[in-house]
């Protein structure tokens, strides 16, 4: 059995389950190389991150886990 999603089924899913920005996860050792690019970026630490409660919502930390 083969189930294809019509277009208007896939668009639903992105908007409602894809989060509506990007998350880059970087070491610290990285972060010096590209902060010249990280113009009107939140740089947080990890402990800053997972205790911020916009963050851990359950639809954001799923579609975190998920994509």
């Amino acid at each position: 059995m083969k189930i294809e999603p019509c277009s208007s089924i896939l668009a639903h899913w992105a908007r409602t389950y894809v989060p509506h920005r990007d998350y880059f996860f970087l070491k610290k050792d990285n972060l010096s190389r590209v902060s010249s690019q990280l113009t009107k970026t939140i740089v947080m630490d990890r402990k800053s991150f997972f205790n911020d409660p916009s963050y851990t919502q359950v639809g954001l930390t799923s579609a975190l886990e998920t994509w």
